[in-house]
């Protein structure tokens, strides 16, 4: 597992990396229940930017005893004593997997040239990320910046214009 994880942590594609951050603006949506290929469907962003889509959660090897229905002996205990259901016990397991989906909106390295391609994408899908917003299960819609030549004291807030669009869609942007 431990291997696994240091792989997928350097692999150079990954869109956002805490430990390795890239310059580059995504576009983040997440909910408990989310079906991204439902939204992706019905929109006109399917082929239109670099996308991922995945699920944010448990460590693979509880997944896979959770998708086995193997029970702990605490939880078996409660299940034959008749104090929880075997349906309840792994029901709550799915707040823990939340579907997420990040689409890639700039690659630029300056933090003013993301805010403009940002500006740009939001303006061209306007309708489809309004109803992105107001999509069933979706909890989390952020537009994440990542950039070197960030320099807080040239840069307090984000354009009016930018601002704008974000409060009309539901958007929340944020610096990393």
């Amino acid at each position: 597992m431990k291997k696994h994880l240091e792989e997928h942590l350097n692999n150079p594609d990954l869109f956002y990396d805490p430990k390795n951050p890239k310059s580059e603006c995504t576009l983040q949506v997440s909910g408990i229940g989310l079906d991204p290929d439902a939204f992706l469907a019905e929109s006109n962003l399917s082929q239109e930017k670099e996308m991922i889509k995945g699920i944010i959660g448990l460590p693979d090897e509880i997944r896979e005893k959770i998708q086995r229905k193997e029970l702990p002996d605490e939880a078996r205990e409660r299940i034959e004593s008749g104090e929880l259901s075997k349906e309840e016990f792994f029901k709550v397991f799915e707040i823990f997997e939340t579907p997420f989906l990040l689409i890639r909106i700039s690659k630029a390295t300056e933090f003013d040239l993301q805010v403009e391609e940002a500006i740009l994408f939001l303006r061209a899908y306007l309708e489809d990320l309004t109803k992105l917003c107001k999509y069933p299960n979706v909890e989390n819609v952020l537009m994440r910046f990542s950039t070197e030549d960030y320099d807080d004291s040239k840069h307090k807030n984000f354009p009016d214009e930018f601002n704008d669009l974000c409060f009309k869609i539901g958007i929340q942007g944020i610096l990393c």
